[in-house]
């Protein structure tokens, strides 16, 4: 007969780990956790805490892994528990009495710790506390059933009402009370004997079906664990592969790259070639082209040379001429420019003079200077190659100058003289021609 309200418990074992070659998680195989129907909790015991299965647990959480015991629950409303007594007679016989209570579990985690695995004895001993009850019939013979029963019933409903059965996590209430006869006792044993059969059959096929189930998700499980186990073995096997073929052919690049080298060098000896051409002869030693194609190649690669060699030298003789050309026209400019720059000296002392000359504070030896300078310029201008840019008016032979003469255009003349600004000494010989002054020119 089925216990209750805990219908099942055992201990679990240690959970193993998971994965190939046992280093994945740790997690419980299906085989372990029980198979609840509609109407049953599952309460599992880990580190000394209970835990009600919520219908979503799965074999790798904490709780699962972690328990050390598991516990089937029957959560059925009004679950009737009978408790089967005897009460003396005034006879030699007993009267049976049978009383069922309907319980109902409300906290199955209090149910688990408080250890209530069969309600029966509990619900015993809760009638066994009440004495009166058993000296009910003494004052009844056995034929006097009738009586015996209001009794009995009247007794245990006033000992329920004053004191109801509290136990753990359960809520017990009064079904019913039967005084049995004889005959009526041998049919509820025979009936309960039925029962107990049937329901040793229904508990059979239970575990068969649970069983079955749990052996088909163990195989589940091991098909599971075989194509994990046969993906990785494929995987490693292709990832060898993979590997030795990228040894085989980097190998074979390097024998063929060897081989093309000691090729290329002994055709570049036989063909004189140097190290520039030798590149070129890489595709006949690989056998990408031939030995005519390859030389003819390499006449073309030579004469190619030679046209830009002469090319460069062409061009860089052509760049030395025309850096000799800009060289000697940055001498003459810059020729012109000292030129320019002696011509704006001398015009500036040429007005200074002039202006001497207008004051009448010139004499000869100002006017032979001056000739002097514009000569001296004129020839600057024609070693130059540069225009004098005018001329002088003629002087006659023998003639001193005049002081209001007048001095010709020499806007674009240069001459090195220079205007005295020191007064003559005092022991100067007289017949010495006097040198203009500042202080003269007012």
């Amino acid at each position: 007969m089925t216990s209750y309200p805990i219908i099942s418990q055992r201990v679990l074992p240690a959970a193993d780990r998971g994965g190939l070659w046992g280093l994945g998680a740790r997690r419980r195989s299906a085989s372990e956790l029980p198979l609840p129907n509609p109407h049953e909790a599952v309460v599992y015991k880990s580190g000394g805490n209970y835990i009600v299965d919520d219908g979503r647990t799965r074999p790798g959480d904490d709780h699962v892994v972690n328990a050390t015991s598991i516990s089937v629950i029957n959560m059925r409303e009004n679950k009737p528990v009978m408790v089967q007594t005897s009460v003396p007679s005034a006879g030699a016989a007993n009267f049976t009495v049978q009383i069922t209570f309907l319980c109902t579990v409300r906290r199955p985690k209090e149910v688990v710790e408080a250890g209530l695995s069969d309600m029966a004895d509990p619900l015993l001993q809760y009638l066994t506390r009440h004495q009166p009850l058993f000296h009910v019939g003494e004052k009844y013979d056995f034929e006097q059933i009738h009586e015996v029963r209001r009794e009995v019933a009247s007794e245990i409903r006033a000992y329920v009402d004053l004191k109801p059965p509290r136990f753990p996590g359960m809520e017990v209430r009064l079904g019913s009370v039967q005084v049995l006869t004889p005959d009526e006792l041998a049919a509820y044993h025979s009936k309960l004997r039925e029962r107990e059969l049937e329901s040793r059959l229904t508990l059979h096929e239970q575990q068969l079906e649970h069983q079955l189930d749990m052996q088909r998700e163990e195989m589940a499980e091991i098909r599971r664990r075989h194509a994990e186990e046969s993906e990785l073995l494929t995987r490693r096997h292709e990832q060898a592969t993979a590997q030795m073929r990228q040894e085989y052919e980097h190998k074979l690049r390097s024998a063929n790259l060897e081989h093309s080298i000691t090729e290329t060098r002994k055709l570049a000896e036989a063909m004189g070639a140097n190290e520039s051409e030798v590149p070129g002869l890489w595709a006949a030693s690989a056998g990408e082209r031939t030995i005519a194609e390859t030389a003819e190649a390499l006449q073309e690669h030579r004469e190619r040379e030679r046209e830009l060699a002469a090319e460069e030298e062409l061009r860089k003789a052509t760049w030395a001429r025309e850096d000799a050309q800009a060289q000697r026209q940055y001498a003459r400019e810059d020729a012109r420019l000292q030129l320019s720059l002696r011509v704006e000296q001398i015009k500036a002392q040429m007005e200074v003079a002039k202006v001497a000359i207008e004051r009448g504070l010139a004499d000869d030896q100002t006017f032979h200077v001056l000739m002097n300078a514009m000569s001296g310029v004129v020839r600057e201008l024609e070693n130059a190659g540069l225009p004098s840019g005018g001329q002088q008016e003629p002087v006659p032979t023998g003639q001193p100058p005049n002081r209001q003469a007048r001095v010709a255009d020499a806007d674009d003349a240069v001459v090195d003289a220079e205007i005295v600004t020191d007064p003559p000494s005092a022991d100067q010989d007289d017949g010495g021609d006097p040198e203009l002054r500042e202080e003269d020119l007012g």
